[in-house]
């Protein structure tokens, strides 16, 4: 099972909550999801897009983040 990376550091919030929570809902238990993002977005917004729906957000730096289940 391969991990999904998506470039989102070219989008403006809340664009990239929205595309992230689109692609959650497709990933497979075990799987992650491998986000770049920029400074108009913060960690703690998909920290809590994944609290809400049962998944875990790890920051491994500034601008990239990893989301799974």
């Amino acid at each position: 099972m391969n991990d999904i990376e998506l470039d989102l550091s070219s989008y403006l919030c809340p664009e990239p909550i929205l595309i992230t929570k689109k692609v959650m809902e497709k990933l497979a238990n075990g799987q992650k999801l491998v986000i770049s993002i920029n400074a108009t977005t913060s960690f703690t917004d998909f920290q809590l897009l994944c609290e809400k729906y049962g998944y875990q957000a790890i920051s491994l730096d500034e601008r990239k983040l990893i989301i799974y289940r």
